[in-house]
């Protein structure tokens, strides 16, 4: 009988992880697969699991893989195993606030798709990632989605605030949470200096409010924060929102939530490459797949990686 190790953030998406972990377990339950279920909360986090996993000698060795919860869950498994340097393909079912990741790589898909399609698929997918190192502290990650500063990490934390309301997570969906907390956030634009190289070529901002180091062009939940990305074309992508006034707001805001032509702004710069080096001069506050981090000055070097995913359709 096949073994399924499946890794479950029961309290994602206001206690939706519970609610999909059960219907999933159901499903591999019909297909007679031997499930070995792992839950993740404060003190049993997913990189401990994953570590506990892999440290095992399983007869027969680990054959799926499968993570529900949200995209900062996904994130926490995929570089735990990157930094041990396992790559078990992995089947990942969103039960989180934004779901960006799931939104990009297998929109539409059931519990059950991406069951049968882990089950039956001949080979998994290489899905682009983009792995960063820290230059201060020497730390290492990879990450599924983006890696934010400024504003939109400030709408993040403030997300945050919202969804630790019990009856805000339960009735107000993730993406209406950012919505929420993007309004609450306009009063208080951050503005912080930036020099980054990106390949060759060097820039520099005195004036940015936002940054973001994005693997496709999505944020909280579904808001198109760059129209130029190419989720498949194994590159870095970089956006920079500057010399924001009140006049560059009202140019902005209608771009990036009607006609999604953010890259006629002279106020947005959009850049593509594979190597990546960025200084942050100023403390802002910093988010990678929608975890808030501290507010500090930052340095990170980021390049092209990829993981193996089972994903219906491709």
């Amino acid at each position: 009988m096949n073994r399924v190790h499946l890794i479950c953030h029961p309290a994602s998406g206001g206690g939706k992880g519970q609610k999909v972990w059960q219907e999933v377990s159901d499903i591999l339950s019909d297909f007679q697969m031997n499930v070995v279920s792992y839950f993740t909360d404060t003190n049993n986090t997913a990189e401990l699991i994953v570590q506990q996993i892999m440290n095992r000698n399983h007869t027969p060795p680990l054959n799926q893989l499968i993570v529900i919860g949200g995209d900062g869950t996904l994130h926490e498994v995929v570089t735990a195993l990157m930094l041990m340097g396992e790559r078990p393909p992995i089947t990942y079912i969103a039960a989180g606030g934004g779901n960006d990741f799931h939104r990009v790589w297998s929109p539409g898909a059931s519990p059950r798709e991406m069951i049968e399609h882990m089950i039956y698929a001949r080979e998994p997918i290489e899905v682009p990632l983009i792995h960063e190192r820290n230059r201060i502290d020497g730390s290492e990650s990879v990450f599924v989605n983006n890696h934010g500063f400024g504003f939109d990490a400030a709408v993040n934390y403030n997300r945050h605030k919202l969804s630790a309301n019990p009856s805000i997570n339960r009735y107000v969906s993730g993406s209406l949470q950012y919505r929420i907390a993007l309004a609450l956030t306009l009063p208080e634009i951050p503005h912080f200096q930036v020099s980054l190289k990106m390949d060759e070529s060097v820039y520099h901002f005195d004036n940015a409010s936002l940054l973001t180091v994005m693997n496709h062009a999505y944020l909280g939940g579904g808001l198109l924060i760059d129209n130029t990305v190419n989720p498949a074309a194994k590159e870095i992508a970089l956006v920079v929102y500057h010399d924001i006034t009140f006049r560059s707001v009202r140019d902005i805001i209608p771009r990036v939530l009607h006609s999604h032509t953010h890259d006629e702004s002279p106020y947005i710069t959009q850049l593509k490459g594979q190597n990546l080096h960025l200084t942050i001069h100023d403390p802002v506050r910093g988010q990678v797949d929608g975890e808030p981090l501290v507010k500090l000055p930052y340095e990170y070097e980021f390049n092209v990686a990829s993981y193996p995913f089972y994903l219906p359709g491709k």
